[in-house]
């Protein structure tokens, strides 16, 4: 655990380089050439929540069925077998 003080500079600095960060970003002109592709990361933002949802989903659809199958005492032997990948 850091001192109070130490851990006190810490958030200071970085603070700092977050202002210095975001002061250079604007006056290379990055956070206009971002804001200009808007719509576009909104919508592939969307895309990827969507595809995220639907594999999340189809993995607990196969994984808990598949989970309390290997758990009941008749599949003891099938549960060690090693992966032929």
């Amino acid at each position: 655990m850091l001192h109070p003080a130490v851990r006190r500079i810490v958030i200071v600095m970085a603070f700092i380089l977050v202002f210095l960060a975001g002061a250079w970003l604007s006056a290379s002109g990055f956070i206009n050439e971002f804001l200009s592709y808007r719509e576009d990361i909104s919508y592939l933002a969307v895309q990827h929540m969507y595809l995220t949802a639907v594999s999340g989903g189809l993995a607990i659809l196969f994984a808990i069925p598949l989970g309390v199958l290997l758990s009941r005492p008749q599949m003891e032997k099938r549960r060690n077998l090693p992966c032929r990948c």
